[in-house]
């Protein structure tokens, strides 16, 4: 399903992209610099150590992305004008 998982990738994170208004940037910082930032619909997000979520197993990242944003069939069950980042990790 996940590309990534193929080239070796083992973790991976599902973040929500639509509403993120309620993301903080952590102060201090986890990796580089600390930036004040208020996030809208329209930016990415944190990425990196500042993720936010826990890790998931690509059995678990595939149970979730098919139970909450695309089914087996690939027809897109998520929110709304909703969509996603899909973040991996060696």
């Amino acid at each position: 399903m996940f590309r990534a998982h193929g080239a070796g990738y083992r973790a991976f994170k599902i973040v929500a992209q639509r509403d993120k208004t309620a993301t903080i940037p952590p102060s201090p910082s986890k990796e580089g610099h600390y930036v004040y930032k208020t996030f809208t619909g329209y930016d990415s997000g944190l990425f990196g150590l500042e993720l936010q979520g826990e890790w998931m197993s690509y059995e678990e990242t595939v149970r979730h992305y098919t139970g909450a944003v695309r089914d087996t069939n690939g027809l897109y069950v998520g929110p709304e004008h909703e969509w996603y980042d899909i973040h991996a990790q060696l």
